[in-house]
């Protein structure tokens, strides 16, 4: 984009062990039961949508005030 190449071999690594790292963490939430089904999938959907984990994150903290995980 701004013909960096450097910057890409070093960031894009960086950004798939942490897009790696928050897929394991969901799948580590969902088998606890911290959430279910429903909200695992809700999460690794937002993940490819742009803007998706501004919908999630609000999802996310009334599902925390709430308690509950539906």
């Amino acid at each position: 984009m701004v013909d960096i190449p450097a910057a890409t071999s070093i960031l894009g690594p960086i950004h798939g062990g942490m897009f790696l790292l928050f897929v394991w963490i969901v799948i580590r939430s969902w088998a606890e039961g911290l959430i279910n089904g429903h909200g695992a999938g809700r999460l690794l959907v937002g993940s490819f949508i742009p803007f998706g984990g501004f919908i999630n994150e609000r999802w996310l903290s009334t599902q925390f005030a709430e308690g509950t995980d539906r």
